[in-house]
C-alpha cells in the first residue's frame, strides 16, 4: 500500500483509521480475488467490511449481505488481531444458527435464519440479540480503530 508511515505521525487514530482505510477501499476493491491478497491485507478487508456493514446497518446487514460470505474469515482475522471481543461476538452469533455454522453461502445463510426465526416471538429475541450485538459494536470502535491502526502498522 502506498501509505507513508511519517504520514500518520502526529494524527489522533481516527485520522489514521480514516486515511489507512481510505487506501485499502480504494486501492483494494476487488473482492473476487480476495483471495490472491496477503493475508494481512485480507484481514484488514475482512474488518473493515464488518465495520461498515454494522455501521451501516448492524450486525445484521454484515451477516446478511455478501460480507456474511466471509464471516469465518472475519472471526479469524479478529482473533489474529487480537480483537477478542470483537471475535467472541461473532462467536455468539454463529451459536444462533444451526450447529453453530454460518453458512457461507448468502441465499443459505438467508434460509438459516428464516428458519429460526418463523415465529414472531423467536423473530423479535433474535432481532433483540443483534441490536445488543450492535451495541456492543458500537460501544468499542475506539478500540476497534486503534487495534485496526496497530495491526496496519505491524506490517507495513
Amino acid at each position: 500500500m502506498n501509505i507513508d508511515i511519517n504520514e500518520l505521525e502526529g494524527k489522533e487514530t481516527n485520522e489514521k483509521f480514516d486515511i489507512i482505510s481510505d487506501e485499502v477501499y480504494n486501492r483494494h476493491i476487488d473482492y473476487e480475488n480476495i483471495e490472491s491478497f496477503e493475508n494481512p491485507l485480507k484481514n484488514l478487508i475482512y474488518l473493515l467490511n464488518m465495520q461498515g456493514q454494522v455501521d451501516n446497518g448492524g450486525v445484521t446487514q454484515f451477516v446478511d449481505n455478501a460480507t456474511g460470505d466471509n464471516f469465518i474469515e472475519t472471526k479469524i482475522a479478529l482473533k489474529e488481531i487480537g480483537m477478542e471481543s470483537y471475535h467472541d461476538i461473532l462467536l455468539e452469533i454463529e451459536k444462533s444458527f444451526p450447529n453453530s455454522i454460518v453458512p457461507k453461502n448468502q441465499e443459505k445463510r438467508r434460509d438459516a435464519i428464516d428458519n429460526m426465526s418463523k415465529t414472531d416471538e423467536k423473530r423479535w429475541e433474535i432481532e433483540e440479540q443483534y441490536e445488543n450485538y450492535d451495541n456492543l459494536f458500537y460501544e468499542k470502535e475506539d478500540e476497534f480503530k486503534s487495534r485496526f491502526v496497530e495491526y496496519f502498522m505491524t506490517f507495513k
